[in-house]
């Protein structure tokens, strides 16, 4: 039996796709998604805080 749980869920084509370029190594978007998950459980009483976070760590990704 497995500890770990399955989640999908639908996204458009072109969001997709801008998601797949972005992070197209071996485990990275599940490592991304991950840790977007991680953040809002443990922000889930800030939600407002929880969006500036992932704000700020999409620019600091973007300038690396």
């Amino acid at each position: 039996m497995s500890d770990t749980k399955l989640i999908q869920f639908k996204v458009p084509r072109p969001f997709y796709e801008d998601f797949y370029r972005a992070f197209p190594g071996r485990g990275e978007r599940t490592r991304v998604l991950t840790k977007l998950m991680a953040l809002a459980v443990r922000m889930h009483k800030d939600k407002d805080a929880f969006i500036e976070i992932i704000r700020e760590e999409a620019r600091l990704e973007a300038e690396e």
